[in-house]
């Protein structure tokens, strides 16, 4: 969820700056707004293993409490997962010895509502925290644990402030996250390195006219991630339209200028 854009150089074009400079700005994530993604998350807790199957790529470890090693997963190197009780879960992950994220995750009582809290450790150093709702899709596995099954967004009861600051110039779009993910991109979809961002190589970016953008994340040569940011004409807000090409899930959110 975290996700950002650009634009074609203007130099030659002066009427497209103006345009372009709609982005330009602080902008602020609205946690209200985000729309479920098109497809539920599917786990299952059973026999001391934990699986993530709409996890990419796909998870599986041992949940005795103990770090677990997670070979080949881009984003972290190593998960804990602690069954607390009947009705939670604790989960830690890892990558290059260093947190990244602690979480608690509860089934309630009867079963059809699920509460992830979460706290992440930034890469620049700061914290985020977040709890979402999810609601039971079909009917929960058999001889499993609770938060086993497949289950829907429904939304974020609490989501830290989280801004993205814009900023064109001289042909080449600065983007600072709040959360320390920063590159400067040239506005021709020129791919460019962006630091900060787990699983992440590079980006482009390219103007698609009016007020819209297009932003790509890349992993290598492989496309993982496509935002789609449309300013809305009194340029108070953007939505952005995520497409997860990895998981095959897409969604939406709105950020507020600030």
């Amino acid at each position: 969820m975290k996700k950002y854009l650009w634009m074609l150089a203007a130099a030659a074009f002066p009427w497209l700056s103006h345009a372009q400079g709609h982005i330009d700005g602080v902008w602020k994530t609205d946690a209200r707004s985000f729309t479920a993604p098109s497809k539920p998350s599917s786990y299952l807790l059973k026999d001391g293993q934990y699986t993530c199957f709409t996890c990419a790529p796909k998870l599986k470890v041992k949940a005795d409490g103990a770090d677990q090693p997670v070979p080949g997963n881009p984003y972290l190197d190593s998960m804990a997962v602690k069954v607390i009780d009947d009705a939670a879960v604790e989960m830690t992950a890892r990558k290059g010895g260093r947190v990244l994220s602690t979480g608690k995750v509860s089934v309630s009582a009867d079963g059809k509502t699920m509460l992830r809290e979460m706290r992440y450790q930034e890469a620049n150093g700061s914290s985020s925290s977040s709890t979402e709702k999810l609601t039971r899709v079909g009917p929960p596995p058999k001889e499993a644990h609770p938060i086993s099954g497949t289950w829907k967004f429904s939304n974020y009861e609490w989501l830290s402030d989280e801004t993205s600051t814009f900023k064109t110039a001289a042909g080449v779009l600065s983007m600072n996250g709040s959360d320390g993910m920063s590159y400067d991109a040239p506005l021709d979809g020129t791919r460019v390195p962006v630091k900060n961002s787990p699983g992440t190589d590079m980006v482009s970016v390219r103007y698609k006219g009016g007020s819209t953008w297009e932003e790509t994340s890349y992993r290598g040569n492989k496309v993982i991630w496509v935002n789609t940011l449309v300013v809305s004409p009194d340029g108070e807000k953007m939505k952005v339209t995520w497409d997860d090409r990895e998981r095959g899930v897409k969604g939406t959110y709105t950020m507020s200028r600030q």
